[in-house]
């Protein structure tokens, strides 16, 4: 051994080895549920970020979602209203533990409903908080799970777009590296 010095090589070496990125690098993109496409906003080869729209896609099981969960925060501010009430009263023994008990499992039902609603529509990429009655939507948007390259798209305008099936192929070539097999005799030419 000794120290290591510049030098240079007077051998090449041929080595087999094939082209690698990270998992976390690469991403196919899918959907929960079905529908119809509406709008493609990107092209193969297309930079996008994560985040970014990709499509949109028309489902009328969306618009159910979105009637229900402001059915169930209409329901929900009544019903704590209604448990607060029963609660006070309760304090003061002016009720019967009955009447609270059903005012508290009702709120407590209503609240995990409503949360469980709000869950669902996150998958959607809907904002909660700014969903209303006047801006219901048929259509809800693709989002890009990271930052990269659009490397395949398998979906039309007008097409269904099936569930669990690939829909974008984006990949992120900047920790794109090689990976070489180099035989342990070989070792003294690198």
């Amino acid at each position: 051994t000794g120290p290591v010095v510049q030098r240079n090589l007077k051998t090449s070496l041929k080595v087999n080895g094939k082209l690698m990125l990270p998992p976390q690098n690469q991403a196919q993109v899918s959907l929960l549920v079905g529908g119809i496409v509406k709008d493609i906003l990107v092209q193969e080869g297309a930079l996008v970020t994560k985040g970014q729209v990709l499509a949109t896609i028309e489902n009328i099981e969306y618009i159910q979602l979105q009637q229900d969960f402001l059915q169930s925060k209409s329901a929900l501010n009544y019903l704590k209203a209604e448990f607060e009430r029963q609660k006070e009263l309760q304090k003061e023994n002016i009720n019967s533990g009955k009447t609270f008990q059903k005012a508290e499992s009702d709120y407590s039902h209503e609240l995990s409903n409503y949360n469980a609603l709000k869950q669902k529509l996150s998958l959607y990429n809907t904002d909660t908080d700014k969903l209303n009655s006047e801006n219901i939507r048929s259509a809800f948007n693709v989002l890009a799970p990271i930052d990269g390259n659009i490397h395949t798209i398998a979906i039309n305008i007008g097409k269904f777009a099936e569930p669990n099936k690939e829909l974008f192929d984006i990949v992120d070539n900047r920790f794109l590296h090689i990976d070489l097999t180099v035989f342990e005799k070989d070792i003294s030419k690198i």
